[in-house]
C-alpha cells in the first residue's frame, strides 16, 4: 500500500493519525475473514481510502469512520458479503467498546 497516493499527500494530526489507525484496523478485522488472501491488499486500500475519504476538519469520531469505512467495502464487495446484500450494511453495537478500549490502548503507546 502507498501511504502517499491513499492519502494525496493530505497532512494529518497526531490525534488523527491515532483515530485512523485505530478505525481502520477495527474495521479490517470486522470485515478481513470475508476476503480471500490474494484480495486482502486491494481490499485494505480500498478500506484506507474509505475511511480517509470521510475525514472532515479533523474529525475524531472513529466509530463512524470505521462504520463508514465497513459500508463502503459493503457497497463495492458486495459478492464478498452475501449474508448481507439484502441488509443494510450495519456494524454490530458490541464492536463500539471495541473501538473504544483500542483507541485508549493505542494512545497508551
Amino acid at each position: 500500500m502507498d501511504p502517499l497516493r491513499i492519502t494525496g499527500g493530505a497532512a494529518f494530526g497526531p490525534d488523527v493519525l491515532k483515530v485512523l489507525s485505530v478505525a481502520f484496523d477495527d474495521a479490517w478485522a470486522h470485515v478481513s475473514h470475508n476476503f480471500y488472501k490474494h484480495e486482502q491488499e486491494r481490499g485494505r486500500e480500498f478500506l484506507a481510502q474509505a475511511i480517509m475519504s470521510m475525514i472532515r476538519d479533523n474529525s475524531t469520531d472513529g466509530a463512524m469512520l470505521r462504520d463508514a469505512g465497513i459500508r463502503a467495502l459493503k457497497q463495492a464487495y458486495p459478492m464478498r458479503f452475501p449474508d448481507e446484500a439484502r441488509q443494510s450494511a450495519q456494524v454490530p453495537e458490541d464492536t463500539r467498546t471495541s473501538q473504544e478500549a483500542r483507541l485508549a490502548d493505542f494512545e497508551r503507546r
